[in-house]
């Protein structure tokens, strides 16, 4: 636009890329099986010796730069050899959880068997790992459960039974923990194999050069997408009500400057690291940017390191969006990139009026459920999903996470199976979606009775605040918790709370609406 260039070009032959894109889509198949094998999320990744990403894939963007981040932490310390496994889950490390375990192999040259020519890596999400304790609000990383940085898992032989047991420490299964990671470095031994088996295929300097111009068309992609954005600077910012410790609101600045093909997104102004636990790292600051940022693309690219080439972050050490040991993540996770989407949102709606939609609800409304009777501790996280923002084209989406988490409600039959609960209800919250020429997707609303006493900490946002709506469209409802105790109900002030939960109380929760769209037009009059 204003007829600025577009210098960045791929001059890669396309049938070349998709060739090569396919090959490598191919070798991450089989964490798909696993996936679905052991019942558990997983993202995978292949990168060259420098660490840079070469593919990914998983079905949630905020875990794609973690890749990046623990390889090359990894290499720092640790000089991996032939047939040896790195595990980390360490987010001061580049991981996104503590509940995410980190696998890391190389991949050794045939000529050369002892040359290191890539890595492999998967994710493995196991909620489990998370404390169960729940005596406080976190107010540390450690709080939230055992950290383990880039260390060997094995000698390329045996796993290492000590860290098996650390795992444990947090009530896991200890063969259900063994029997993943045994599957998990035999997956990533196979993608080896499968990626020098290609390299050998393609001959070591057409693969070297294919896979350049593979990043290079990704960047012209993104580039292209992004050169829709006018010169200037745009600023806008959002907040989180509070961070469930001091009952300050968390500020997220966000301002756009576009100069050219220099796109840089700064945070400076944004609160510092708060107490509560909802901080994000680098890692998940970056993927919230590149998840929004890459909406703008039309079409499906390969995600590579050459995508996050066409931006850049800045987001000083010590606040809110690049928190510094020992402070809390998780609900940064869960809510604080959510709410950096938001602010995205509201940035670029300056930039480029009416491409995008309304704030969405926002929230994940995280629920962590512990159980503990003399049948044994069972422990529950729950996130239930809100009502999206209407856009010019569309209304507004009911009960999902519209932005980052593709974690879906679980259902009745499971929770009840599973749990000591009935589910009183469970549907839509009509009417909590704003209304406009299009109208803003509902919330959910969802009752739990215990049939056990347990012990409940919700880390959610939104009581307060709303979902914005666009020109002229309404907000979305606020979302909000009840908690019923002898048939006398109790509106709970703060969605950020931690409470013991009698036998027989009902637990109520409204999640947020999306904001509407347009001004909402008035019937005509007969």
């Amino acid at each position: 636009m204003k007829g600025r260039p577009l210098i960045s070009k791929s001059g890669a032959d396309p049938f070349q890329i998709a060739s090569l894109r396919g090959r490598l889509d191919d070798l991450l198949l089989g964490f798909r099986s696993f996936a679905l094998d052991k019942g558990v999320e997983v993202h995978a990744a292949l990168l060259d010796i420098k660490g840079d990403l070469i593919n990914v894939a998983g079905p949630n963007p905020l875990h794609y730069p973690a890749f990046e981040a623990c390889v090359k932490a990894a290499k720092k310390y640790i000089q991996l050899k032939h047939g040896e496994t790195i595990i980390t889950n360490d987010p001061y490390s580049g991981n996104t959880r503590l509940c995410d375990l980190m696998l890391i192999q190389g991949a050794y040259g045939k000529s050369q068997a002892n040359e290191l020519r890539y890595y492999v890596a998967v994710q493995i999400t196991f909620e489990g790992l998370l404390n169960k304790d729940l005596s406080k609000i976190f107010t540390s990383v450690e709080d939230e459960g055992y950290r383990i940085p880039p260390s060997l898992l094995d000698d390329g032989s045996r796993i290492n039974s000590e860290i098996v047991k650390y795992l444990c420490q947090k009530g896991m299964n200890a063969d259900q923990i063994t029997s993943a990671l045994e599957v998990g470095r035999e997956t990533l031994r196979k993608v080896g194999h499968g990626l020098i088996a290609l390299e050998q295929s393609l001959g070591r300097e057409k693969i070297s050069k294919n896979l350049e111009e593979l990043k290079k068309y990704s960047e012209a992609m993104m580039r292209r997408a992004l050169h829709e954005i006018p010169d200037g600077e745009y600023s806008a910012h959002d907040v989180l009500e509070n961070d469930g410790v001091d009952k300050l609101p968390v500020r997220i600045q966000c301002q756009l400057t576009v100069h050219g093909e220099n796109i840089l997104l700064s945070f400076s102004g944004s609160t510092k690291q708060v107490k509560g636990p909802f901080n994000c790292n680098h890692t998940q600051t970056l993927g919230a940017c590149f998840w929004f940022l890459r909406s703008l693309v039309k079409a499906d690219i390969p995600i590579n390191a050459g995508a996050f080439k066409a931006f850049s972050i800045e987001a000083p050490d010590g606040t809110v969006v690049n928190a510094k040991y020992p402070a809390p993540l998780l609900g940064g996770y869960y809510e604080t990139s959510k709410r950096i989407v938001d602010t995205l949102c509201l940035v670029l709606n300056k930039a480029l009026p009416s491409h995008f939609p309304a704030q969405n609800g926002g929230s994940s409304n995280i629920a962590l459920f512990l159980f503990e009777s003399s049948a044994g501790t069972k422990f529950l996280v729950d996130t239930l999903g809100c009502g999206t923002g209407a856009s010019k084209y569309f209304n507004g989406r009911d009960c999902v996470h519209g932005e980052l988490h593709n974690t879906p409600a679980r259902s009745v039959e499971a929770l009840e199976t599973e749990f000591p609960l009935q589910v009183t209800h469970s549907g839509i919250r009509e009417s909590s979606g704003g209304d406009g020429k299009l109208n803003g997707g509902n919330g959910l609303t969802r009752g739990y009775r215990f049939l056990e006493p347990i012990r409940v900490m919700m880390l959610s946002d939104r009581k307060n605040t709303k979902a914005r709506g666009l020109y002229g469209g309404v907000s979305g409802l606020n979302g909000e918790s009840m908690l019923v105790r002898h048939a006398d109900k109790k509106k709970i002030q703060n969605e950020k709370w931690l409470s013991d939960v009698d036998k027989g109380d009902t637990l109520i929760i409204n999640t947020p609406g999306g904001g509407g769209w347009g001004k909402k037009e008035e019937p005509e009059k007969e």
